[in-house]
């Protein structure tokens, strides 16, 4: 898997990690993928939810318990967890392919393995500095 850094940035603060997300991938073209990875707590469900405020779905949940959350509008925002799943490309074709369409973002966490699909795929990664701090690097898949 070849991957390309886009960009990387350090956030200080929940409120910079916002700012963050909203300016840079809030123009990204649709359809895509981001998988977000980090430690437990490092920020992938808050990034899902900041991510998903940009297309006004502010109601976003964790996906932790039935694994896949469809949040349909304008744009529809497919938010899976992996952390449980085993084969990850069979949940993808069993679970998720079905629902994508020219104005949809899928967002998935713990996600390790890059997903034979047809839309450009993106890796949020998040280390933790400190409490409130966050290095987060984007690169393309």
């Amino acid at each position: 898997m070849k991957t390309e850094r886009i960009w990387q940035s350090l956030s200080r603060s929940p409120e910079e990690t916002a700012c963050i997300i909203k300016s840079r991938i809030g123009c990204i073209a649709l359809p895509y993928v981001i998988h977000l990875n980090g430690e437990l707590g490092t920020g992938k469900t808050f990034i899902s939810k900041k991510i998903g405020e940009i297309y006004g779905h502010y109601e976003m949940s964790s996906p932790t318990f039935n694994k896949v959350s469809i949040n349909v509008g304008e744009v529809k925002i497919i938010h899976c967890d992996f952390y449980h799943i085993s084969n990850h490309e069979r949940f993808y074709h069993s679970e998720i392919e079905e629902h994508i369409d020219e104005a949809t973002i899928i967002l998935t966490e713990w996600s390790t393995v890059k997903l034979n699909i047809n839309i450009p795929s993106f890796l949020l990664l998040l280390e933790t500095v400190d409490i409130n701090s966050r290095f987060l690097k984007f690169t393309s898949i």
